[in-house]
């Protein structure tokens, strides 16, 4: 479990930065900033580890 919780922060880091990433170099100066830092951390914080339930309580890894 330990393994997966691990894994789970990872891909919750790579993420989010990487909306952040997409924000800064796409779109530096516009409002629109805000969508994809709001889209990665809704992805980040809520399907990751959804999806990471129900994968280890189906026992796939």
């Amino acid at each position: 479990m330990a393994e997966g919780d691990r894994t789970l922060r990872i891909l919750q880091t790579l993420s989010y930065s990487t909306g952040v990433i997409i924000a800064w170099a796409f779109l530096p100066e516009s409002r629109l900033f805000v969508f994809p830092v709001l889209a990665a951390g809704v992805i980040s914080g809520v399907v990751l580890p959804h999806a990471f339930r129900r994968v280890s309580a189906t026992g796939k890894e």
